[in-house]
């Protein structure tokens, strides 16, 4: 009986570390925050469905975009900058200037 305890103690310790662990990791996570595509949205007087179907993803994930909760993928990026008229930088935050670059 002291072995299963002994044993069980341990898996515990272990599931402790991991739990633990994760809290760290979680705690050191930066994800992306696009403040830009919620002005852009309210700006055209949109909501967060009207994007979502022009995306063909559900409003849950795009709200998830808006918030940071989830990064925002390329096609998604571009598809968004071609539909306001402005640059992948500019809803990235890596430019203050909304008009696209010229080509």
């Amino acid at each position: 009986m002291k072995h299963g305890k002994h044993i069980m103690l341990k898996t515990l310790d272990i599931l402790d570390y991991k739990v633990n662990r994760i809290k760290v990791w979680k705690s050191r996570c930066v994800f992306m925050f696009f403040p830009r595509l919620k002005d852009l949205r309210n700006d055209r007087d949109l909501l967060q469905t009207d994007i979502a179907k022009l995306l063909n993803i559900s409003q849950t994930v795009y709200s998830r975009y808006e918030r940071g909760f989830q990064t925002v993928p390329v096609e998604y990026l571009m598809a968004l900058a071609d539909f306001y008229h402005t640059s992948t930088d500019y809803i990235l935050g890596r430019t203050n200037k909304p008009a696209p670059s010229q080509k």
